[in-house]
C-alpha cells in the first residue's frame, strides 16, 4: 500500500510540475502558439512558441513577430515597418497588415509544440493508456504472482522436524 501511495504522489507531482510549467507564464501574459512555419532558424517548425502582444507603435525592426492564420500561426523576422500604410514587410513575404500580427516571440521550447500537437489525436491517448496500464500491472501485480516464495510453509515444518521435541528427560524425541 505503501507503495502505491508513493508512486501516486510521485505522479502527481510530475503532473503539477508539469502544468506549472506550461500555464505560468499565462499568468504574465504570454500565451503559446505551435511555430507552422518561420523564417528564422532561431525558431524551428514544431517547437512550442510563447508571444505577447504588442501594439504596432512598439514594433521596431528585427522583431519576431507571430502572424496567426486560423490555427497555424507562422513567425515572421520585421524587415521594415510602413506606418503610413500600417503595413511591415518580412523578407520575401508581401507586406502583412498590422492587425495580422498577434505578438512579438518572447521565447521558445523546441520540438515541444510537436509533442503536444501529437497527443491531440485518439489512438495516440489509447496506445498511451494502454501502455500505462501494462506498466501499473507490471509493477503492481505481476511481483505478487513471480515473486512469491514457495517454501514458506514447508520451510516451517522441516524447522520443526530438525528441532525435534524435548522430551522428560531432556533428551530430544526424533
Amino acid at each position: 500500500m505503501a507503495r502505491v501511495c508513493k508512486v501516486t504522489l510521485l505522479a502527481v507531482c510530475a503532473f503539477a510540475c508539469t502544468a506549472a510549467l506550461l500555464l505560468t507564464p499565462a499568468i504574465f501574459g504570454y500565451r503559446p502558439c505551435i511555430v507552422y512555419g518561420s523564417d528564422s532558424d532561431q525558431y524551428p517548425i514544431g517547437a512550442l512558441v510563447y508571444y505577447r502582444y504588442t501594439p504596432a507603435e512598439l514594433l521596431r525592426t528585427g522583431d519576431v513577430v507571430v502572424i496567426g492564420m486560423q490555427r497555424e500561426a507562422a513567425l515572421y523576422t520585421i524587415t521594415g515597418l510602413d506606418g503610413t500604410a500600417h503595413t511591415l514587410s518580412a523578407g520575401k513575404q508581401d507586406d502583412i497588415p498590422f492587425p495580422c500580427v498577434e505578438g512579438v516571440v518572447a521565447f521558445c521550447i523546441p520540438y515541444l509544440g510537436s509533442l503536444l500537437e501529437t497527443l491531440r489525436f485518439p489512438p495516440v491517448w489509447i496506445t498511451s493508456a494502454m501502455g500505462l496500464t501494462a506498466l501499473l500491472a507490471g509493477v503492481f501485480v505481476l511481483p505478487r504472482f513471480v515473486y512469491q516464495p514457495r517454501y514458506g510453509r514447508k520451510r516451517g515444518k522441516i524447522q520443526n522436524k530438525t528441532e525435534g521435541n524435548i522430551g522428560d528427560e531432556g533428551g530430544i524425541d526424533v
